[in-house]
């Protein structure tokens, strides 16, 4: 049996908690500090039980995922976990998929946190989850924290994906 794939990443970064997460939180600013997404939004609902959208690409594939949002604690933790993955409006399957976001006062800065991971899965794999590729999950996860430093400090920073690279 198949044991989940967990990869977390962390960085203390010279910001504050609150511009962290005023850029972090909104579920249309995904887009700009996620490698390879390229569109975010929120469905619907505020908090535990908000739905948001993802459009991420991954080489020349363009997948959909709807994903829920778990556990909300204001300034210090956001979670979501995966309701629904397509690829060309076929669904493909997925269980178990969450990603986490944790924000620490350390002084004046903050300690991010990221931490992805997926239980058993059967089926076509999505790139970010393909096999066991720890040091292309764990790349991936410090270009966000990466993209989310760089997006507060310049606001007309473009997020620059590099998931061609990576895939």
């Amino acid at each position: 049996m198949k044991q989940p794939s967990i990869v977390k990443e962390e960085k203390t970064v010279d910001l504050s908690i609150d511009k962290v997460w005023q850029f972090i939180e909104p579920a249309a600013n995904i887009a700009k500090w996620f490698p390879g997404a390229i569109y975010s939004e929120k469905i619907s609902g505020e908090g535990v039980g908000r739905k948001q959208l993802m459009l991420t690409r991954f080489g020349k594939k363009e997948v959909e995922t709807v994903q829920e949002v778990v556990e909300y604690d204001f300034q210090k933790r956001i979670k979501w976990k995966q309701l629904r993955e397509t690829i060309k409006g076929k669904d493909l399957p997925a269980k178990e998929v969450y990603f986490s976001i944790d924000l620490n006062a350390a002084g004046e800065k903050t300690r991010i946190t990221l931490q992805s991971g997926e239980g058993n899965r059967t089926g076509w794999k999505p790139a970010f989850f393909k096999g066991n590729e720890q040091p292309k999950k764990e790349k991936i996860l410090n270009m966000a924290i990466d993209n989310i430093e760089t997006g507060i400090r310049n606001p007309q920073f473009p997020q620059d994906s590099l998931m061609d690279a990576l895939v």
